[in-house]
């Protein structure tokens, strides 16, 4: 895991072969069971392989907070690599059409 210092938007860096597939389990995790709100940055942005969250940290934020998502990102990450994720397929939403 790796993550860019003193900038507003920051992001953090995970690797894994298998985690473009994954990343939207990863992200719903964070999510709903971490209260953690972030964004996914992948391949063609990003070489293959990798996944950025993407988060903005604020000044309001304490530090118990940050601990708290530094954490988060550690079980994430350990859920991960245990194959915990499963791929879901996603919808084509042109074929799902209008609701």
């Amino acid at each position: 895991m790796r993550s860019s210092r003193n900038k507003a938007i920051d992001n953090i860096t995970f690797w894994n072969n298998r985690v473009h597939h994954y990343a939207t389990q990863m992200v719903m995790d964070l999510r709903e069971n971490y209260g953690i709100f972030c964004s996914i940055v992948v391949y063609p942005v990003i070489p293959k392989g990798d996944i950025i969250y993407r988060l903005i940290p604020t000044a309001s934020h304490s530090f118990e907070e940050v601990d708290i998502t530094l954490e988060a990102f550690e079980q994430t990450k350990k859920k991960l690599d245990a194959g915990m994720y499963k791929a879901a397929d996603i919808p084509d939403m042109a074929e799902v059409g209008a609701l």
